[in-house]
């Protein structure tokens, strides 16, 4: 099985993506509530928009809640003949400062 780091790469090989709000229901000492916005993403749309090379790791950094525009998102891929997503740790994709 081929390593696959790229949008390019899960697009060949069929891969879908989601999206989750990762909106909690608390800020600090401020109480709000979750968001729970869960989305599909169009592959296609990702790999013209951000391009070939583009690092799987490093999508959530550029994705927003389109529902309450939190940049805490987490980002699941959907792989063919795997029966639950497949979730990169936020570990992952966070800067490293």
């Amino acid at each position: 099985m081929a390593v696959i780091e790229t949008l390019g790469d899960a697009y060949a090989a069929k891969w879908g993506v989601r999206m989750k709000c990762g909106r909690e229901d608390q800020r600090g000492i401020v109480k709000i509530d979750r968001c729970g916005y869960e989305s599909s993403l169009c592959m296609e749309t990702l790999v013209c928009t951000r391009g070939r090379a583009f690092p799987l790791a490093r999508l959530a950094s550029r994705l927003r809640c389109p529902n309450c525009g939190e940049q805490s998102v987490k980002v699941l891929f959907d792989v063919p003949g795997s029966p639950i997503p497949v979730w990169i740790p936020e570990s992952l994709y966070r800067r490293r400062a």
